[in-house]
């Protein structure tokens, strides 16, 4: 992940939680929050976005209740503004294109 990426979601506080995962037509929108100390949420909008891979680590059905353990973020730079970034969580993974994100 870069830094960039690191600071602008996650604003120094740490590791966080993936609380909600929300796709639709084409949005995705992702709302994190801090394991420890200020616990306020932050929900970034992915624009023109476009799920290109799903995986699942884990598929107990314990596992699958949010908030995740975001494990890491990662992006790279592709052609007019569109970027593919790949989100992986304890228990899935998922790569997407889409413009760089806004904090709604």
């Amino acid at each position: 992940m870069s830094k960039e990426l690191n600071d602008f979601l996650f604003r120094g506080k740490g590791q966080h939680g993936l609380f909600s995962f929300r796709l639709t037509t084409d949005i995705i929108e992702i709302s994190v929050v801090p394991w420890e100390g200020d616990r306020s949420l932050s929900t970034y909008l992915f624009n023109n976005a476009r799920i290109i891979h799903a995986s699942m680590v884990d598929n107990s059905p314990e596992e699958l209740e949010m908030p995740w353990d975001i494990i890491s973020i990662d992006e790279r730079n592709n052609l007019n503004g569109i970027w593919e970034f790949t989100l992986h969580c304890s228990c899935i993974s998922f790569t997407f294109l889409a413009n760089w994100p806004i904090r709604s």
